[in-house]
């Protein structure tokens, strides 16, 4: 699976959850939907900057040992 498609997925699945917390919270649709928006945006984000920074994480690991 593609990093970007990984990463979609991902952030679905973890949305998910996030969104029946708020919806047993009481949170208005409107505020789950924009807050949705916001945290698979972020979440895609954050990932591709993981996978550019594993390689270097990999090599200081690899030097450790």
């Amino acid at each position: 699976m593609a990093s970007l498609e990984r990463a979609e997925k991902l952030a679905q699945e973890h949305w998910e959850y996030i969104e029946k917390l708020l919806k047993t919270h009481g949170e208005k649709e409107e505020i789950i939907r924009k807050i949705g928006f916001h945290y698979k945006t972020a979440f895609k984000h954050g990932y591709k900057h993981a996978l550019e920074d594993m390689p270097k994480w990999l090599e200081g690991r690899e030097s450790e040992s």
